[in-house]
């Protein structure tokens, strides 16, 4: 797989980190492992880093995580999301693309440029 889901327990976030060509098949799988584990630890923090990844799922895959598998899996509607955006501006409009769909379904995702802007919201009360 792409993507790897860890556990920071010393600041308390999932983080997960997506790198090389990922599939809409990768990150179902990562949502799936980092669902379970929020759901394992009580965790509702996540970082995902996409920074150096390349998406290749369609706007039609990116729907369906909000929409469908976040509901088929539980999940829990108080996390806090941040995703980390890559460089180029295709990828990044896939994935503000991404923030929207999921905001629009009532889940607290938001996207930035930087990693510590994202672990500062993500940080946040």
């Amino acid at each position: 797989m792409a993507c790897t889901v860890t556990h920071d327990a010393s600041i308390g976030i999932i983080e997960v980190v997506c790198s090389g060509h990922i599939t809409a098949n990768d990150l179902e799988g990562a949502v799936t492992e980092r669902i379970s584990l929020e759901k394992e630890t009580g965790v509702s923090r996540i970082l995902m880093d996409v920074s150096a990844a390349q998406l290749s799922a369609t706007f039609i895959d990116l729907v369906d995580i909000p929409e469908k598998l976040y509901e088929a899996l539980g999940a829990n509607r108080r996390s806090r999301i941040t995703v980390v955006l890559p460089a180029s501006h295709d990828e990044q409009e896939r994935w503000r693309f991404f923030e929207t769909a999921c905001t629009n379904r009532g889940w607290m995702v938001e996207v930035f440029s930087e990693r510590q802007t994202a672990m500062d919201w993500l940080l946040s009360t």
